[in-house]
């Protein structure tokens, strides 16, 4: 908790019934004005030392001093006539620190902790072109799931949808199998409606017969028979 500044400003005299001021008198300070309110005597002056009471200076005002360490707002100075209430004289500074906070409320904190089981984007979770042109998913390796699933209504049920210079042409693509690397499709199939060009595919040849080509290339396709 915090201690609260109070006095040292010109609301808060040490005075009289008849207001005058009395210079260098001792008064007590107090919870409360009821008959079983306690004397506070958890107090600090201006600079942090413990006092236990308060006294007035030579012009008769009440010095600052700091209030117990519970936050209190409001206490009773008793200076001889009686208990008068006098109020922390910090909440402008505490409004204004409270208002540069980085979370004076805690609701980001609550915000991030909440958002924690969503799935964030590289580069300040910002979607952009430029900064994050690819989605990266990364399964968890346990299980027969799959990594990336998309599923869609329309068009045939697309499962997947490319369009380049607003082509509304829809190609379906469809992997099976296992990938052990970059490009390599193990176990299962490629397909697609439109045409594959890779950097083994287009200048593939097509060979027949019961022995190997003698020169083959990346790409090449042998039909064994005989």
């Amino acid at each position: 908790m915090a201690r609260r500044k109070f006095a040292g400003d010109a609301a808060t005299p040490a005075e009289d019934n008849s207001g005058a001021r009395l210079p260098g008198v001792t008064g007590t300070v107090w919870d409360g004005l009821g008959k079983d309110a306690r004397q506070v005597t958890d107090l600090q002056d201006a600079a942090g030392n413990p006092i236990k009471n308060l006294t007035a200076d030579a012009r008769g005002m009440v010095p600052e001093f700091r209030g117990p360490d519970n936050d209190v707002f409001r206490l009773w100075v008793d200076f001889g006539p009686g208990r008068i209430a006098i109020e922390a004289n910090d909440t402008p500074d505490k409004l204004q620190e409270h208002a540069k906070g980085t979370d004076p409320h805690g609701d980001r904190a609550y915000a991030d902790q909440r958002l924690q089981g969503y799935a964030q984007l590289a580069g300040g979770n910002r979607a952009e072109s430029s900064g994050v042109p690819w989605l990266q998913v990364e399964g968890d390796g346990t299980g027969a799931r799959p990594v990336l699933q998309v599923t869609g209504k329309g068009n045939g049920n697309t499962a997947f949808q490319v369009s380049e210079s607003g082509d509304a042409t829809v190609k379906n693509l469809a992997v099976h199998g296992n990938v052990s690397a970059d490009g390599d499709v193990r176990c299962g199939n490629l397909a697609t409606q439109g045409t594959v060009t890779a950097k083994n595919v287009g200048t593939a040849r097509v060979f027949s017969g019961p022995k190997p080509p003698e020169n083959p290339a990346p790409g090449d396709v042998w039909v064994q028979y005989g």
